[in-house]
């Protein structure tokens, strides 16, 4: 499958219009993060948009889900997630994560727990993020939208990806995986 970077900016902006009807604040992660930021916009790696949010209690995850479908998204898969956090919050078979495919453009939607004793937000496939880069976002506007990218954005990506600033660091070794995943 090839990435459209054409379709891709179309869905980041139905999504972004979607949340913000529904009120659901999001920030761009992983890939999508790094892309926007460093390279300001997709690049011919692409091969799909990651967004996280931050789970609450009032957080709509159920009708967003619905209100995705009902706009052409295909749900390809949900993965549930059993977490004890140290604090004694246990969440179970709560959803985490969610995969999405509309136009042929994959959407993935990583819901972050927080984990206060261990200063951290657990998410997705387990993946985690210290809990003072989501403490508050900073906005990097990119296709005329206002994003919202973990805080600071260059400590962030310096923890996932290392040397991020490094354009070559994926054609060097595709099979390099993240510092912390």
């Amino acid at each position: 499958m090839n990435f459209d970077k054409k379709k891709a900016i179309r869905i980041i902006k139905e999504f972004d219009e979607i949340t913000k009807e529904m009120n659901v604040e999001y920030f761009l992660a992983f890939g999508t993060c790094l892309e926007l930021k460093r390279d300001n916009g997709f690049i011919h790696t692409s091969k799909d948009i990651d967004i996280g949010v931050i789970f609450n209690k009032q957080l709509p995850i159920r009708k967003l889900v619905r209100k995705l479908i009902e706009r052409g998204y295909v749900l390809d898969r949900q993965q549930n997630l059993r977490l004890n956090m140290r604090n004694g919050v246990k969440y179970s078979n709560i959803p985490s994560f969610y995969s999405f495919t509309k136009d042929d453009i994959p959407l993935d939607i990583y819901l972050f727990f927080v984990d206060k004793k261990n200063s951290r937000y657990v998410g997705g496939r387990k993946y985690t993020i210290p809990i003072k880069l989501l403490d508050e976002f900073e906005v990097i506007e990119r296709f005329g939208i206002k994003f919202n990218v973990p805080s600071p954005v260059d400590e962030y990506l310096t923890y996932r990806y290392g040397d991020w600033r490094d354009r070559e660091w994926y054609i060097k070794d595709p099979n390099k995986s993240p510092v912390n995943t």
